[in-house]
């Protein structure tokens, strides 16, 4: 079953620093949300937003539904339609890590939401 939302946790890291995590709850294919991230005393606002993965390529995949628990989030700046990346991951709290150009790294931890 796909899922119809995630929740994302996200952190910055830098050597053996980590900022506080931030748990967001995001729908796939929504508009891009705003999200601040606090390292160091220093301020890092991101734009993220979450889509699914490119369909399966071969027929054993699509029947198998490898897939099927497995979204995408896009990274980028504010004000900036080109992107910093896209970290892609199954929703099984696992971190997946992105650099950043400013030195610190992006961990993103995807999971299946809470009870509403």
């Amino acid at each position: 079953m796909r899922p119809r939302r995630a929740r994302v946790i996200l952190n910055l890291v830098r050597g053996d620093t980590v900022s506080a995590p931030r748990p967001i709850d995001l729908i796939p294919e929504e508009p891009p949300r705003v999200v601040k991230l606090v390292l160091n005393g220093r301020a890092t606002t991101l734009v993220v937003s979450l889509s699914r993965p490119d369909p399966a390529r071969s027929a054993r995949d699509r029947a198998l539904a490898l897939d099927a628990d497995i979204v995408c989030l896009r990274v980028a700046p504010p004000g900036v339609p080109q992107p910093l990346g896209t970290i892609c991951g199954r929703l099984n709290n696992v971190a997946r890590e992105l650099p950043l150009p400013t030195g610190d790294t992006l961990a993103a931890t995807f999971a299946w939401p809470g009870w509403r």
